[in-house]
């Protein structure tokens, strides 16, 4: 009888290491830069979306609800979800705040990223004051100028070094994205220097295109570009009416 109850006991504790291998295999892609670029995309809008639904005192939502607030359809969100595991229950939804976990572990932003904010203009400045930035995952630790007005102070909490520091600032905070901030004709040779230092990641704000590596990461914020879409639409619609 014994003998019986220790292989039930083995049997048991196989089974639970079975279905944690399962749940892992299940909640990690094979691999992940092979997931759609507009799934990724969307993302960061289902968990902006989330996150308002917990604000306001949610504790679980439909996909029809939230597909509603993302705009998105009901199939593309499941579907969406389904890269990287299982979600909710069948006629339950989701749990609010257990999705918004998961998503930051998808984001990779469960604890903050440090970021270098380049160039501390009047765009930068609102980028140092921007606090959803830091709701997001990300703190900007430290900022560069070529301006001897502001290299070496401390602006909205954020101590500005020159270029030429920042190599060693890279390497003590250990920061591997940066924002570009500066002006178009700086930017493809700022954002050289950088890469050549150990930055992975670049947003750029500058309207310049930059040319990086493979390897690197870009992300272009055209204000201009955006604007344009906006013209284009409001145009179709105005011509509708």
């Amino acid at each position: 009888m014994k003998n019986y109850a220790q292989k039930l006991d083995q049997s048991a504790h196989r089974g639970r290491l079975i279905v944690k291998s399962i749940t892992n295999i299940m909640k990690t892609p094979a691999n992940r830069l092979s997931i759609p670029r507009p799934t990724v995309n969307r993302l960061p809008t289902y968990r902006r979306a989330l996150e308002n639904l917990l604000a306001s005192g949610r504790a679980v939502v439909s996909s029809h609800e939230l597909a509603a607030e993302v705009e998105v359809t009901p199939s593309q969100l499941r579907k969406d979800l389904s890269c990287f595991g299982t979600f909710g229950t069948a006629g339950v939804g989701y749990d609010v705040r257990d999705l918004v976990s998961r998503l930051d572990e998808i984001l990779g932003i469960c604890k903050k990223r440090p970021v270098l904010l380049v160039g501390v203009g009047n765009l930068g400045l609102a980028l140092l004051n921007r606090r959803p930035i830091q709701r997001s995952g990300f703190e900007i630790v430290a900022a560069c100028d070529t301006s001897p007005s502001k290299v070496g102070r401390v602006i909205a909490g954020v101590r500005c070094y020159s270029l030429e520091e920042t190599p060693a600032v890279l390497a003590a905070i250990k920061i591997s994205i940066a924002m570009l901030a500066v002006p178009p004709d700086t930017a493809q040779e700022t954002a050289d220097f950088l890469v050549k230092n150990g930055i992975r990641a670049l947003v750029n704000f500058s309207p310049l295109r930059l040319r990086v590596d493979k390897g690197v990461l870009l992300e272009q914020v055209d204000f201009g570009y955006t604007l344009q879409k906006v013209a284009y639409y409001l145009d179709a619609m105005e011509e509708q009416q």
